[in-house]
């Protein structure tokens, strides 16, 4: 009769591979590597909205002057 080896048997030494692997040098450069991702990520979308906010300041600004200079000119 053939044995067949458990799923779990792989899961184990699986683990225990990445476990002997991970030291604390690993575990710090992994850490870092996610910060900075998050952070790039976090960073990208705040520019993004910063650039949507200018162009909606510039459009506000040039209808409020448009509206500025219509007063003028017929108020005069």
């Amino acid at each position: 009769m053939d044995k067949s080896t458990p799923f779990w048997t792989y899961v184990a030494s699986l683990s225990t591979a990445i476990g002997g692997w991970l030291s604390v040098n690993n575990v710090a450069v992994l850490i870092g590597i996610a910060v900075t991702l998050i952070l790039g990520v976090v960073q990208f979308r705040r520019w993004l909205t910063a650039i949507k906010l200018d162009k909606e300041r510039l459009r506000m600004d040039q209808e409020f002057h448009a509206a500025r200079m219509k007063q003028l000119n017929t108020g005069s």
